[in-house]
């Protein structure tokens, strides 16, 4: 395995527990902690199981398995030979394809809203312009003639 993978740092196995690590994680701080091991380079020991300590706590709770990971450095990793970064840079937002929607949407409305107006405009001048007839005011209502009724 590598060796700066978190578990190895640790010193436990690939699927320890929360309390495994702890554990761990508390007996080699008390001997790794710049404050009790005079040595050179003792704060980068108890830096990098700090970190690993954090790292396997964090993928234990996730669900995840350490061991899925890659615990190697980008430097170390295989070479890819498209940068798939810059897609995510240079990418239009969705905004970009949903704005133009909105504004054909916007200029719809209003160009519909505007013709039912000038449709009604059009009915209500119509309806000036026409001559009215004139309609009496009393209705008389004739009689039907008396037809005699039919003879058995």
């Amino acid at each position: 395995m590598k060796d700066n993978a978190p578990h190895e740092v640790l010193g436990v196995p690939r699927n320890a527990t929360t309390e495994q690590i702890r554990k761990a994680f508390r007996k080699r701080a008390r001997v790794l902690h710049p404050d009790i091991d005079p040595t050179p380079g003792a704060a980068e020991r108890f830096m990098a199981l700090k970190a690993a300590h954090d790292e396997m706590q964090r993928l234990v709770e996730r669900g995840e398995q350490p061991w899925d990971v890659i615990s190697a450095p980008r430097e170390q990793q295989a070479k890819v030979d498209f940068d798939y970064e810059s897609l995510y840079d240079n990418a239009p937002s969705w905004r970009t394809y949903v704005r133009p929607i909105g504004y054909a949407g916007a200029t719809l409305f209003w160009v519909m809203l505007f013709c039912a107006w000038m449709a009604w405009l059009d009915g209500a001048a119509s309806r000036c312009n026409e001559p009215r007839q004139e309609t009496p005011r009393v209705h008389i209502i004739q009689p039907a003639p008396m037809v005699p009724p039919a003879s058995k």
